[in-house]
């Protein structure tokens, strides 16, 4: 999986994360007290105008990506892994 910085991701989503940050974290906070360690999943397309957001829990994060959890996260900040499938790549960004 090719992940880039934040400051190379698409003007798109860096719009969507600022306007929604808020509920972005009301998200990952409770899927995380739901289901343990993991990330905030988004899946986008500028082409469909979509925006999938969840939570994936470590176990399902090695599951779909291959990632490991351990390896990702960055001391108490919040993993937000972005895929976008118009092709622009996958973003890691932290909280």
């Amino acid at each position: 999986m090719n992940i880039q910085n934040v400051e190379s991701c698409p003007e798109y989503i860096g719009n969507f994360l600022r306007t929604n940050m808020e509920q972005l974290i009301n998200i990952y906070d409770a899927g995380k007290a739901a289901n343990g360690d993991g990330c905030l999943s988004m899946v986008c397309s500028l082409n469909n105008n979509k925006m999938d957001v969840f939570y994936m829990n470590s176990e399902k994060l090695k599951d779909v990506t291959g990632l490991i959890y351990d390896n990702i996260k960055r001391d108490d900040k919040k993993v937000f892994l972005i895929n976008d499938s118009d092709g622009y790549g996958n973003f890691l960004i932290y909280i």
